[in-house]
């Protein structure tokens, strides 16, 4: 089965998912799909790389353990998504990630992931953000991003029992198949320095009033 891509190359705005650049499309003057690192050559634009399967351990520098839906050896997608992001930091583009998108920037970008957390695949949970906010967001993954050391931590999971910022996962679970310990679980992050956003949630899959959606654009506006 040949792989989709899902990258679009916009005027003002780099992006893709099923031709819809929603809800970053609020930023763009006009959309076009991307096709070669070639063509991301408007400075004044960003690029959106969005959601979907493992990307491969080589990134991180791990084996795949058997959680993993990814090869030992970088797919298509991700070649040529990683292509895209290194071609975009090289030209001053900013760039969104979201899921898929934010897991393969942080990996390129020094940091790297947990290849299987549990209670994170599946409906909506709270995350406080470190500007106070309580927001509700996605959750539709089994990886966990852990940045480099200039990756800033903007939004954690929240527990609406308990009332505080906690972990969701009671499992973390590395390349060769042991048990982790992680302190944090990172679901906005910021490489402030490239003008990078990692964005674990999906706020393509939310109404465009949401409080997490108005987040996310308000932080891609500043980028």
């Amino acid at each position: 089965m040949r792989e989709r891509s899902y990258c679009l190359l916009v005027e003002v705005l780099y992006t893709a998912l099923y031709d819809d650049a929603y809800p970053f499309e609020s930023l763009a003057a006009t959309i076009k799909r991307v096709i070669y690192p070639e063509h991301l050559e408007n400075p004044n634009s960003i690029l959106v790389i969005w959601g979907g399967e493992d990307i491969s351990p080589s990134y991180y520098k791990q084996i795949p353990n058997k959680f993993c839906g990814a090869g030992a050896h970088p797919s298509k997608r991700d070649v040529f998504e990683a292509d895209l992001f290194k071609k975009a930091i090289e030209l001053k583009i900013p760039v969104i990630g979201v899921c898929r998108g934010a897991q393969l920037a942080c990996a390129i970008l020094g940091g790297s992931l947990v290849q299987h957390v549990t209670n994170h695949a599946g409906g909506a949970h709270g995350i406080a953000t470190n500007g106070g906010e309580i927001l509700i967001t996605t959750s539709a993954h089994h990886q966990l991003m852990v940045p480099s050391a200039n990756g800033e931590v903007l939004a954690v999971p929240y527990n609406f029992i308990n009332n505080k910022a906690e972990g969701r996962s009671d499992a973390y679970v590395g390349e060769n198949n042991e048990f982790m310990i992680i302190d944090i679980e990172p679901e906005v992050v910021l490489y402030k320095d490239v003008r990078v956003l990692a964005v674990q949630g999906h706020p393509e899959w939310m109404q465009i009033e949401t409080p997490f959606v108005k987040y996310i654009l308000s932080l891609s506006e500043k980028l």
